[in-house]
């Protein structure tokens, strides 16, 4: 025990970062294609973020918001990267598909 209490002594033991905690909510679920979907970053201990909206676009920034052209189930994948790694959580957001218009005139 007294070894292991020097050697930390000398070498200034230092604890390993924690591991980032990746979590996110959304705002405007379940609107109507097209619309934007505002992303709320709700991660721990991390510093860079990888986002991917399930259609192709991805991002970088930590509070994204995003514009999904057309209703469907989405799955939203967000990597928190940290000092002490990497951690993923996926989510499905839905966009309702846009109702039909009837554009025509009787005569």
């Amino acid at each position: 025990m007294t070894s292991t209490f020097l050697f930390c002594f000398h070498f200034s033991c230092k604890k390993d970062p924690e591991p980032p905690v990746a979590k996110f909510t959304f705002a405007n679920n379940n609107c109507e294609g097209p619309c934007e979907v505002t992303f709320i970053n709700e991660s721990e201990n991390a510093d860079q973020f990888g986002w991917d909206f399930g259609d192709g676009i991805k991002s970088t920034d930590k509070n994204p918001r995003h514009a999904y052209a057309k209703g469907g189930k989405y799955a939203v994948t967000l990597s928190a990267i940290g000092k002490g790694g990497t951690m993923t959580f996926t989510d499905t957001i839905t966009i309702k598909n846009s109702k039909p218009n009837a554009d025509f005139d009787i005569q």
